[in-house]
C-alpha cells in the first residue's frame, strides 16, 4: 500500500506498507521512499531512485538494504533513508547510473556504432557517385500545365519518343501554378545529373520579369524548340464582325468589346493589352483560368471575342461555330492560310505560344548533346506529327543554339512589355 502526504512548502513524503504472513520479512532495494524536498534542498541528501540508492553524485549503493517486516506499515524517516526492494520503475530506469565497467562497455558500443554508420555513409556516397553510365534510371519531365492540355500532350509525346531512344522510362510530372514559376523553380534547383528535363513554354520569357520572381532564362540549358502557335482573334459565327478590318474599324469607332482570354499576365492577356494600346481603345477584359473556359464563355455569349492560340480554337473554327478574324504572326498560318495577319491591317502585333525543352544549368555537355539529338528525333515520330497536324500546331523545330537565341529575343521583348504595362519586378 502506498500513501503520499504533502508537506507545505517542502514537497511530498511517501509511505509504503504491505501485508504478508506475520513474521515474514522481505529484502527490498532502495526505492522512492523519502521526502522529495530533502533531495532538492540538501546537497548531501541521498535520493532513492529506480532500483538503486543514488547519492548526490550518482554513485550506486546497494549496502543500504535492510530487512523489513511487511506485516507492519513501513515509514521511512527523512533523515534515515533506507532501501526498499520494490520492482524498478521503467519510467525511472532511464536515469539509472552505471559503474565504470558498464560505462566502458557502453562507450565501446557507441564507438562501434559510429564506425559502422561512417562506413555505411561512405558506401552510400560511393554508390551515388558511381551511378553507372547515363542513363541508368528513369528520367522525369516537369510540365508547367495541367494534364490534358496542349503543352502536356506535347511533353508526353516527346517523353514517349525519348523513352524509346534512351531505353529507360521517361515520366511526365505536372507542377502547376504561378504562371509556370512553380515548375521552372523545380527545374532550376534540381540536380544537374541528366535525370530531369523541363518543358519550356513562352512563359519562360515572361515570368522572370514579373514581381517577386527569382528566375532567369540563364538558369537553364535549352535543348530544342518544338512548335509555334500564334495568337488568334475569334468571334462567334453570328457576330457582326465578318473580317479583321470590320473589328478594327468598330473598336476605333468606339464599340465596347468584351474580350476573353486566359490571364491575367498570360501571353494572350499581354496581346490584348497591346492591341488595345495600338487601337487607342480599352477592351472589357474578362480573364479566365485557361483558353478552354474562355472559348466556352464565347459560345455562351458571355464575351464578344476571345484571344487564344490557333490550336485552341481550330476545332471550333472548322466546325463552323466560331469565326477566325486574324492571327498575330509574321506570316499567314499554315493551318489557316486564309486568315489575315494583324500586320495586314496596319497593326504590328506578334504574339504566340511556343514550346520546347530545357534542363537545369550545369548538366554535362555530353548529356546535353545526346538529349538534344534525341528530343529532335522524338519530334519526328509519325504519331506525334499526325497529332500536331490534327491539333493545328505549327511545328518549327530549333536546335539548342537557335532556341537559345530565340528565347533571349523573346525575353527582351517581354521585358519591355511588362515594364510598359506596369508589371515590372519590384
Amino acid at each position: 500500500m502506498r500513501r503520499t502526504e504533502r508537506v507545505p512548502g517542502a514537497g511530498y513524503r511517501v509511505q509504503v506498507s504491505g501485508h504478508r504472513a506475520p513474521g515474514t520479512a522481505n529484502r527490498v532495494s532502495p526505492t522512492a521512499v523519502t521526502d522529495t524536498a530533502d533531495y532538492r534542498t540538501s546537497p548531501a541528501a541521498t535520493y532513492q531512485h529506480g532500483a538503486h540508492d543514488l547519492d548526490r553524485h550518482g554513485a550506486v549503493n546497494r549496502d543500504q538494504a535492510v530487512a523489513v517486516d511487511l506485516d507492519q506499515p513501513v515509514a521511512v524517516d527523512r533523515d534515515q533513508p533506507v532501501a526498499v526492494d520494490l520492482p524498478p520503475s521503467p519510467r525511472l530506469r532511464r536515469t539509472r547510473q552505471v559503474d565504470g565497467h558498464h560505462a566502458d562497455a557502453r562507450q565501446q558500443r557507441r564507438r562501434f556504432l559510429l564506425t559502422g554508420l561512417g562506413a555505411a555513409a561512405a558506401l552510400v556516397s560511393g554508390c551515388a557517385r558511381q551511378d553507372g553510365p547515363w542513363p541508368s534510371r528513369e528520367v522525369r519531365v516537369i510540365v508547367h500545365a495541367a494534364p490534358g492540355g496542349m503543352s502536356d500532350t506535347v511533353a508526353r509525346f516527346t517523353s514517349r519518343g525519348l523513352s524509346e531512344r534512351l531505353g529507360v522510362p521517361v515520366l511526365c510530372e505536372n507542377r502547376v501554378g504561378a504562371m509556370g514559376a512553380v515548375a521552372f523553380s523545380a527545374v532550376k534547383y534540381a540536380a544537374p545529373d541528366g535525370y530531369l528535363v523541363g518543358y519550356a513554354p513562352v512563359e519562360l520569357a515572361v515570368v522572370p520579369h514579373l514581381r517577386y520572381v527569382d528566375l532567369s532564362t540563364h538558369d537553364f540549358d535549352l535543348l530544342a524548340r518544338h512548335h509555334r502557335a500564334p495568337a488568334a482573334l475569334a468571334v462567334l459565327a453570328s457576330s457582326p464582325y465578318r473580317t479583321l478590318h470590320d473589328f478594327v474599324t468598330a473598336v476605333r469607332g468606339g464599340a465596347r468589346v468584351a474580350m476573353g482570354a486566359s490571364g491575367p499576365l498570360s501571353v494572350w492577356h499581354l496581346g490584348t493589352l497591346a492591341l488595345a494600346r495600338q487601337l487607342g481603345r480599352d477592351f472589357i477584359f474578362a480573364p479566365f483560368p485557361g483558353s478552354g473556359p474562355a472559348t466556352t464563355a464565347l459560345l455562351g455569349g458571355h464575351v464578344d471575342a476571345v484571344m487564344a492560340g490557333v490550336p485552341e480554337v481550330q476545332a471550333l473554327v472548322r466546325g463552323g461555330a466560331v469565326r477566325l478574324l486574324g492571327i498575330m504572326a509574321e506570316a499567314p498560318s499554315p493551318v489557316f492560310p486564309e486568315a489575315a495577319t494583324f500586320r495586314s491591317v496596319g497593326l504590328d502585333l506578334i504574339f504566340e505560344a511556343w514550346g520546347g525543352f530545357m534542363m537545369p544549368k550545369g548538366v554535362a555537355a555530353s548529356t546535353l548533346a545526346r538529349l538534344e539529338q534525341d528530343v529532335l528525333a522524338a519530334f519526328r515520330q509519325p504519331t506525334f506529327v499526325q497529332y500536331c497536324q490534327t491539333a493545328g500546331l505549327d511545328v518549327q523545330p530549333l536546335d539548342s543554339a537557335a532556341f537559345r537565341a530565340f528565347v533571349e529575343s523573346e525575353a527582351t521583348r517581354y521585358a519591355r512589355l511588362v515594364r510598359e504595362f506596369g508589371f515590372v519586378r519590384a
